[in-house]
């Protein structure tokens, strides 16, 4: 109680962005969806899969991946809405929301039916997009997913009350990049050095991000409801999860391929809850055994 009286008194109040985010050399390519200007890009050619990234993060995240499945396969990255060179406009940021805009995002593009990858936070808009158009979902990948209410942690459940979360986002959305990325690390120095942490930052900064990613950690209060119909999903789905995960449990992947009806689950040693980082080789080989697409032998 005494933390959501000083939130009251400080009167944090976090806006969302109202003006065009200014250019930037990182850009890419945009398009517009239902007001919102989403940050994409385009890898390859052949099968389309689209990669969802996890909160707090960006499309780079699957520059390698995208570039080591080019051959036979289209990977479409995109900055989800609130994250990465995306707007932060006012907008539903529930997983439901969210997979509305992807769907949107698809037709702006021309692509009718898809594969979806997606990692953490990602997850819940992934089954969300597959619940919503079963039929435009061919299959899913999920990494390391955030897409249960019981994976709430303390700091996500005081974030979802009104005043509290204001005041602890104030505090802690762009003043701790460092220690909140190397968490998501088996080994943070192999993989988290000045330049990654000022990208990261650099887009954390953006105006309405604050804001957005409030509205998102809030938004998963709707996930009680997602989960009861998660055994509708009929797209054959294949769960990765790192064996040392300590952000998303491999008990909840589990969890998962106990409730969808057609599941494989794989575990990868040797990584925290970044696979397409910490083990790229071993991702990309999940990937590439289980996606349509890819360069087929001649004579075959």
């Amino acid at each position: 109680m005494a933390l959501a009286a000083l939130a009251g008194a400080i009167g944090c109040s976090p806006a969302f962005q109202t003006q065009p985010l200014p250019a930037s050399k990182a850009d890419r390519k945009f398009v517009e969806v239902g007001g919102f200007r989403l940050h994409f890009d385009v890898v390859g050619e052949g099968a389309p899969v689209l990669f969802l990234h996890g909160f707090s993060s960006f499309l780079p995240v699957w520059d390698d991946t995208a570039r080591a499945l080019a051959a036979g396969r289209k990977s479409i990255l995109v900055d989800l809405p609130g994250h990465g060179r995306s707007d932060r406009r006012e907008a539903d940021y529930t997983p439901r929301g969210v997979a509305a805009t992807m769907l949107g995002f698809l037709d702006a593009i021309g692509e009718s039916r898809v594969s979806v990858v997606a990692h953490s936070w990602g997850a819940s808009v992934a089954l969300a997009m597959a619940l919503a158009a079963p039929d435009r979902i061919d299959r899913i990948v999920i990494a390391d997913g955030w897409m249960f209410a019981d994976q709430a942690n303390t700091f996500m459940s005081w974030s979802q009350r009104e005043g509290v979360g204001e005041f602890l986002w104030e505090w802690f959305h762009d003043q701790h990049v460092e220690q909140r990325y190397a968490a998501a690390f088996l080994d943070p120095e192999a993989h988290l050095d000045d330049r990654v942490v000022d990208a990261l930052r650099g887009v954390l900064e953006r105006p309405g991000s604050l804001a957005a990613g409030l509205a998102a950690i809030r938004g998963l209060k709707a996930l009680p409801e997602q989960e009861k119909r998660y055994g509708e999903i009929a797209s054959p789905a294949l769960l990765i999860w790192c064996r040392e995960d300590r952000v998303s449990l491999p008990h909840f992947g589990e969890v998962l391929s106990n409730t969808l009806p057609d599941a494989t689950f794989r575990v990868i040693p040797l990584c925290n809850h970044m696979p397409m980082v910490e083990q790229p080789a071993a991702f990309v080989n999940l990937l590439r055994g289980f996606l349509p697409g890819g360069v087929k032998a001649v004579g075959r």
